[in-house]
C-alpha cells in the first residue's frame, strides 16, 4: 500500500527520566517526518462510455509521494500506568513537513514538550483524518486493553483517511541505531532514544483512490469551437460514513470500517485543486474542462483524485456539453445533464491504498442527418363500393 512515514521520537513533559545518561539530560520527544515509498500498484481501469476535505495525501512515486503540511494526530500510550495515566500523548495535533523537507513535525501548540517517563515503555499511533472526524481525543476512562480506540468518520470524496503504527524490527536496525540496541524489547523509552532509535510512524491509507482522466472519441468532439465540456463527475450512492480504529486491541489491525446502514450513502463529487493554494487548502467545487485531445492523444487528467471506501463496483454519472453547431451556444439539446450511471468494476474489487485510473471517452454529440424521397403517387384501379352489394336487402316474410 502506498505509505508516507512519520518518524517520532517520543515522550510527556511532567517527570524527568531515571535513566538520563551520563549528563542526566532528559529525552524529549522529537517528531520527524520522513517520506516512505510503499509498495502502491497504480491499476488504472479503463471506462469508456458537507465540507471539504483537502484531498489525497502523497503520490505513485518518489518525486510526489510527499507531505505537504498536513495535520497528523499522535497518541502514546503507557500501558504500565493506570487509568487515564495511560494517555501520555492523548492524540495531539501535529504539522508535517512541506515538500521533500525532512523537519521535525510541529506540534500545533509551540509550547508543547514531552519527555520519557521514567524507564517506561511507549505505543504511539498516529492518524489523518482531514475534516472526516473531530473529537479525536481518547475519552476519559476508556480502557483500551478491552475496547481500544475508534472514531466515528463521515467522508465526502475528499478526506484521505491513513493510519500508522511502527514497525519496531526497522526502527530497530535503521541507520544510526546504537549496535548495543539487539532486540526490541527496550523500544519505544528514554533508553532506546538515547542509543538511536526514533519510533517511525508509517501511514498507511485505509481508502480507494480513484484519478479521473479524460480525451475525446471522435474527430467532430476536437474541431475548433466544438469542442466536448466535461460539467461535472459523481460516484453516485457511495457509503459515507464508518468507523476508523486508531488504537486497535491485542491481535487486531488499525481498519477502516465502512457503515452498513442502507442510508449511510450519499453522492460524491468530483473536485480541484484550492482557488488560492497560498491561502487555503481546501479544494474548490470542479469547473467545466474543455476536452481538447483527440483520440489518438493519451488521457489527461482532470480534477483531484476522489477518496472512496473500498468495494467491489462504483456507479460515475458524466455530465457533458458541446456547442454541435458552433454557433457559440449551448443549446437544451446540446448538453447531456443526467445521464444514466455507468458501473465500473474489477477483479477482486477495489483495494485500500490502491490508486486506479478512470480512463473517460468523451464523444461529440453527432447530428442525425436523414436524407427523404419523395415517391409520386401510382394511379389504381377504380374500387367501387355499393352497400346494396355488400349487404343485399332481405325479402319480408309471407303472411
Amino acid at each position: 500500500m502506498c505509505a508516507t512515514a512519520m518518524m517520532a521520537s517520543c515522550a510527556k513533559d511532567k517527570t524527568i527520566a531515571l535513566d538520563n545518561g551520563a549528563d542526566g539530560t532528559p529525552e524529549e520527544i522529537i517528531l520527524g517526518a520522513g517520506q516512505y515509498l510503499s509498495a502502491e500498484v497504480e491499476q488504472g481501469q479503463p471506462m469508456k462510455a458537507a465540507s471539504r476535505g483537502i484531498g489525497s495525501v502523497g503520490g505513485l512515486s518518489t518525486g510526489t509521494n510527499q507531505w505537504n503540511g498536513e495535520a497528523v494526530y499522535v497518541y502514546g500510550i503507557v500501558s504500565a500506568l493506570k487509568g487515564d495515566a495511560q494517555f501520555v500523548i492523548n492524540g495531539d495535533e501535529a504539522t508535517a513537513p512541506t515538500g521533500t523537507a525532512k523537519d521535525a513535525l510541529a506540534w500545533k501548540a509551540t509550547d508543547k514538550h514531552y519527555y520519557y517517563d521514567g524507564n517506561n515503555l511507549y505505543d504511539f499511533y498516529g492518524c489523518h483524518v482531514d475534516d472526516a472526524a473531530t473529537d479525536m481525543a481518547i475519552p476519559g476512562g476508556t480502557k483500551l486493553a478491552e475496547n481500544g480506540f475508534s472514531v466515528p468518520v463521515t467522508i465526502n470524496g475528499t478526506q484521505d483517511l491513513m493510519v500508522a503504527m511502527p514497525d519496531k524490527e526497522s526502527d530497530r536496525t535503521a541507520e544510526g541505531v546504537d549496535p548495543e540496541v539487539t532486540t526490541t524489547k527496550n523500544l519505544y523509552s528514554a533508553w532506546s532514544s538515547r542509543r538511536g532509535v526514533k519510533p517511525n510512524l508509517v501511514f498507511k491509507h485505509v481508502l480507494t483512490r480513484l484519478t479521473f482522466k479524460a480525451k475525446c472519441g471522435n474527430a467532430v468532439a476536437y474541431e475548433e469551437g466544438k469542442e466536448v465540456y466535461i460539467t461535472s463527475v459523481q460516484v453516485v450512492d457511495a457509503k459515507n460514513k464508518g468507523t476508523l480504529t486508531i488504537i486497535p486491541t491485542a491481535g487486531n489491525q488499525q481498519v477502516f470500517t465502512a457503515s452498513d446502514v442502507a442510508e449511510d450513502k450519499a453522492d460524491f463529487s468530483l473536485m480541484q485543486g484550492p482557488k488560492d493554494p497560498g491561502t487555503s487548502k481546501e479544494l474548490a467545487p470542479f469547473e467545466e474542462v474543455k476536452i481538447t485531445g483527440n483520440k489518438d492523444n493519451d488521457f489527461v487528467q482532470i480534477g483531484v483524485p476522489m477518496m472512496l471506501v473500498p468495494g467491489g463496483e462504483y456507479f460515475i454519472v458524466i455530465t457533458t456539453k458541446q456547442d454541435a453547431d458552433g454557433d457559440g451556444k449551448f443549446e437544451e439539446d446540446e448538453q447531456v445533464l443526467n445521464p444514466a450511471p455507468v458501473k465500473i468494476s474489477i477483479t477482486d474489487g477495489f483495494k485500500a491504498g490502491y490508486n486506479y485510473n478512470v480512463n473517460l471517452t468523451v464523444y461529440g454529440l453527432e447530428h442525425i442527418d436523414i436524407d427523404a424521397t419523395l415517391t409520386a403517387w401510382e394511379n389504381g384501379e377504380d374500387i367501387e363500393i355499393d352497400p346494396d352489394d355488400i349487404n343485399p336487402p332481405t325479402p319480408d316474410p309471407i303472411p
